[in-house]
């Protein structure tokens, strides 16, 4: 199976700028000691990342999948295969059907693939009528333990910026990926926290990433993991909550607006 990668580098002054978790409740709750998720019929796709350097989209849009299917609420969303490379293909200004030009294409950053669903949303389906689109609210995650485990438990997964080393390549799919991290830089890529049996070095979480579940250990993820989101669909909220635990939802809208604001004039 091949793999590709396409994560640039994320801005250090928008990453200084963006909405965060520390500034909300959650920052004051306890992860709990195990997140055990294998019950949920939760089957990731490969949404074409085996060719195109599209993970910022996959991942989002296994994070949704992952999400909807933890709380039960994709009822009235169906997924094309072919969605998260439309969306990658509008993120960075490519027709969807130039697959020569994409596949040649270097990646984009997560915050604009964040800031880019925020403005336009991302068509679940495209060819649904009503058209199906999902728009998520999100916060950068600090790169504490205590909070990744806090927001994986919380808000059913975190969307992780990774750096990946041949290390890391050689047992994709077949062993336990684990610091530190050898052989050469192989490229940035975008994946999703998904769940963790602890919260000691060498427990192991489980990554979704190219159509399927990973193993890593936390030392890994401290070693490889340079940027993590939240991400918070209303519309994919368990129908037992009005809103995300631990986040003020007024407080996170009002600093988003703000936030892309600054960041226009940043660029």
């Amino acid at each position: 199976m091949t793999h590709a990668y396409g994560r640039k580098p994320h801005d250090p002054r928008k990453l200084a700028l963006a909405p965060s978790l520390a500034d909300h409740a959650v920052t004051k709750m306890t992860p709990p000691p195990i997140v055990d998720r294998s019950q949920v019929p939760f089957h990731p796709k490969m949404w074409s990342n085996d060719i195109y350097p599209c993970c910022t989209c996959s991942a989002y849009a296994n994070m949704a999948l992952g999400v909807g299917t933890l709380n039960d609420t994709l009822a009235s969303y169906t997924f094309s295969p072919q969605n998260a490379l439309d969306f990658y293909a509008r993120v960075v200004n490519i027709n969807p059907f130039d697959f020569t030009d994409l596949q040649k294409s270097d990646g984009t950053e997560i915050l604009t693939v964040l800031q880019d669903q925020l403005k336009w949303g991302w068509e679940a389906d495209p060819e649904a009528n009503p058209s199906e689109i999902l728009v998520a609210d999100y916060a950068n995650v600090p790169l504490t333990r205590a909070m990744l485990a806090n927001a994986c438990y919380l808000y059913g997964g975190v969307d992780l910026g990774v750096t990946i080393y041949q290390s890391d390549v050689d047992i994709i799919g077949k062993g336990v990926w684990n610091a530190p991290q050898q052989g050469g830089l192989e490229g940035g890529h975008s994946l999703a926290l998904w769940d963790y049996t602890g919260l000691t070095d060498t427990d192991t979480v489980r990554l979704v990433t190219w159509g399927g579940f990973q193993l890593a250990t936390w030392q890994w993820i401290e070693s490889a993991c340079e940027e993590a989101w939240a991400l918070l669909w209303k519309c994919l909220l368990p129908i037992t909550q009005k809103s995300w635990l631990g986040i003020d939802s007024a407080q996170l809208e009002a600093d988003l607006i703000y936030f892309n604001k600054q960041i226009d004039q940043l660029t």
